[in-house]
């Protein structure tokens, strides 16, 4: 019976303290920050070293995670859903709203060649309901661009 007691105070205490780490927001400072830091390793150690990193989850922090596309709305590496790479999703509009083509927004801040912020809406994987978000995007090379977003 100790035992029991003691198994299911250590999972609770595990769970708690995962789903506070979890629970905690990235900045815009924060995202801003990573950006760099991929784009520091994509100059550093080139492009598939840095699109592994970014699918196998290295440049997780709080809820942040990058994701790369192509200018033409081709997932090259996501730090949160793997299973997208090679998905086209130039013609993806807001989650559960159905409006804005962010995606294509999102090219279009990387064409411009100057970083800048996009706002959509997104379905928040920890309140289950449909947020405000924005993505930083910065343009990666003159094919693909770098992005990772807040909620708001």
């Amino acid at each position: 019976m100790k035992l029991l007691t003691l198994l299911t105070a250590a999972v609770l205490l595990a769970t708690s303290s995962f789903s506070a780490h979890a629970e905690e927001r990235g900045t815009r400072d924060e995202a801003i920050a990573m950006t760099g830091e991929v784009i520091k390793m994509f100059k550093e150690s080139g492009v598939d070293a840095t699109f592994k990193a970014i699918t196998d989850k290295k440049f997780i922090n709080k809820d942040l995670y990058p994701f790369v596309y192509s200018l033409e709305g081709v997932v090259l590496a996501h730090g949160q859903k793997a299973a997208m790479v090679g998905m086209n999703r130039w013609e993806t509009t807001d989650e559960l709203v159905g409006g804005k083509k962010y995606i294509q927004e999102f090219a279009s801040v990387a064409k411009s060649g100057t970083p800048g912020w996009v706002s959509y809406k997104f379905l928040d994987p920890l309140t289950k309901k449909v947020m405000d978000k924005e993505s930083y995007i910065v343009p990666l090379d003159d094919k693909s661009f770098v992005g990772v977003g807040i909620y708001k």
